[in-house]
C-alpha cells in the first residue's frame, strides 16, 4: 500500500472512530437521510449523509426515539425497515413488537409479535415486494412470515435440528436471503411463501444488504480487502452466471477483527471523489471507508 494512502485511511478511521458510535441496523431513507440503531443506548438516530463527510463529521444526529420516552417510544430497537412507502417499521425487541412511524417519525401504531416456542428473541426484519413481513430470531435459526391480511407461519426452524446462527436477513422481491455467520458462512435462499430452500457455502461471505433498485449487495472478504458485489433481483445461488454478478468497489479491511453487521453504500460526493462504505460492526464504532478503486 502506498505510504500516502496508508495515512489517508488511518486518519479516516481515526476521525470516524471519534465521531461515530457503534451502530446496529442501517437504513437509507433517501434524500441523503440515514436511519441507524445505536445498540449501547437503544436510541434510533437520524443522520444527514453530509454529516458523515470529513468536513462535518462532528454534526450530531437527530434522536428519533429513545428508551423511557413514554408508551410510544421504542425500548430496544433491533431492526428498521423503510420500504413501506410513507411508513417506517421498527422491530422493538424490548417490547417484542413492531412499531410503525410516519416519515416524520410520528408513531402510528404497534403490533405484538407471534408467540412461538422457538421464536423468543426476534432481531431481524425485512419486507417483500408483495408486503409480506419476514422476521428472524438469528440465535435460534427461526424465520417466520406473514402475508398481507394473513397469519404468521414458520418458514424455517432450526431450533430442534441443530444450531443455525444467522447473521443477516434480506428479502429481495419475494426471495428471502439468510446469511449464516462464520466460520460456516453459508448463504441460504428461500421464498417468502415458504416451501423451498437452497444454500451455498462461501468462506469469504461477510454481510449483505438490499440495493435501492431491487437487487442485493453482498460484501466479501477476499485477497486482504473487502469487495462489494451487486446481484440482480432474480439471482439464484447455484445457477447464477458470473456475468450477472457485478463488482462495484473494493475497500480496505478495517484495522481490527470485529464482526460486520450491516452496511450502506454511499454515492460519491462529486466527480472527483469515490463512493464510500458506511460499515456497522458488532461491539465497535462504525466506519466510513472510501473505495480503493472502482470495479471493472
Amino acid at each position: 500500500m502506498p505510504r500516502c494512502l496508508f495515512w489517508i485511511l488511518l486518519l479516516g478511521w481515526t476521525s470516524v472512530r471519534a465521531g461515530l458510535p457503534e451502530l446496529g441496523a442501517l437504513e437509507s431513507l433517501g434524500s441523503g437521510r440515514l436511519l441507524a440503531v445505536e445498540p449501547a443506548s437503544g436510541r434510533l438516530l437520524l443522520w444527514e449523509e453530509s454529516a458523515l463527510d470529513s468536513s462535518a463529521w462532528l454534526t450530531p444526529p437527530l434522536v428519533v426515539s429513545a428508551p423511557g420516552g413514554g408508551p410510544e417510544a421504542v425500548e430496544q430497537p433491533a431492526e428498521v425497515e423503510a420500504r413501506l412507502g410513507l411508513q417506517i417499521l421498527v422491530l422493538d425487541a424490548g417490547r417484542r413488537s413492531l412499531q410503525q412511524f410516519s416519515r416524520e417519525f410520528t408513531p402510528q401504531g404497534r403490533e405484538a409479535l407471534p408467540v412461538l416456542e422457538s421464536f423468543v428473541r426476534p432481531d431481524r426484519l425485512a419486507l417483500s415486494a408483495g408486503r409480506t413481513l419476514v422476521l428472524a430470531d438469528t440465535r435460534a435459526g427461526t424465520v417466520v412470515a406473514r402475508p398481507p391480511g394473513g397469519d404468521w407461519s414458520v418458514l424455517l426452524d432450526y431450533s430442534r435440528a441443530g444450531r443455525l446462527e444467522l447473521l443477516a436477513l434480506e428479502v429481495v422481491g419475494e426471495r428471502v436471503f439468510l446469511l449464516e455467520a462464520p466460520p460456516r458462512a453459508r448463504l441460504w435462499l428461500g421464498g417468502s411463501e415458504g416451501g423451498w430452500w437452497e444454500s451455498r457455502a462461501d468462506s469469504s461471505l461477510r454481510v449483505l444488504h438490499r440495493t435501492p433498485t431491487g437487487g442485493l449487495w453482498i460484501l466479501f472478504e477476499r485477497h486482504g480487502r473487502l469487495e462489494l458485489e451487486e446481484w440482480p433481483e432474480a439471482a439464484g445461488l447455484t445457477s447464477l452466471p458470473d456475468p450477472a454478478r457485478r463488482l462495484l468497489a473494493r475497500f480496505a479491511l478495517p484495522p481490527d477483527n470485529h464482526a460486520l453487521r450491516d452496511f450502506l453504500l454511499l454515492p460519491a460526493r462529486n466527480s472527483l471523489s469515490a463512493p464510500r462504505l458506511l460499515l456497522s460492526r458488532a461491539g465497535a464504532p462504525a466506519l466510513l471507508l472510501p473505495a480503493l478503486e472502482p470495479g471493472p
